[in-house]
């Protein structure tokens, strides 16, 4: 079964936040950032060597917006 039209999501914000490893590492870890807005469902990002790179989505509709997702983290 599938949710009603007016809980589908009619665009998304991604928050991220960059952490550098030896930072984090001594537990100096920033906040997010005001967001990026998506209209489709891909998000690309260019990571670089040395960083964290943490990302929670928030669905967005006429009726507002949803909880944040659970945190995501990349790095190399």
């Amino acid at each position: 079964m599938s949710p009603p039209a007016s809980a589908m999501p009619s665009s998304y914000i991604v928050y991220r936040r960059i952490a550098d490893t030896a930072a984090a590492a001594a537990g100096n870890i920033p906040g997010f950032d005001e967001g990026t807005p998506v209209t489709g469902t891909e998000y690309t990002d260019n990571i670089q060597p040395g960083r964290i790179y943490s990302y929670r989505v928030v669905a967005v509709n006429n009726g507002g917006q949803s909880f944040p997702s659970e945190t995501l983290s990349a790095g190399y």
